[in-house]
């Protein structure tokens, strides 16, 4: 929340991953583990991980890893979406 405004990035934290779990037996799927990723980009205030994408009845994560120094209106304005500020 407002991590470029309080001086806060995600290098701050620690054990960060995302994953997706079968919502039936609660089995994991994948699991992106993003931490080095950060290190590598400490002055990360804004992210996107990665997309859920639906193909027909199929579903397909893919890692996106872009990394921004601002906030979400900064990653909205780059899929052309307006931000009011």
């Amino acid at each position: 929340y407002q991590g470029d405004m309080r001086d806060h990035t995600f290098a701050m934290i620690r054990n960060a991953f995302i994953r997706v779990l079968n919502y039936e037996n609660g089995v994991e799927i994948v699991r992106y583990d993003i931490n080095k990723e950060f290190e590598k980009n400490p002055n990360t205030t804004g992210v996107v991980i990665g997309a859920l994408i639906r193909e027909g009845p199929y579903w397909t994560f893919k890692a996106i890893s872009d990394f921004v120094q601002g906030s979400l209106g900064t990653i909205a304005t780059r899929y052309g979406i307006i931000v009011q500020q």
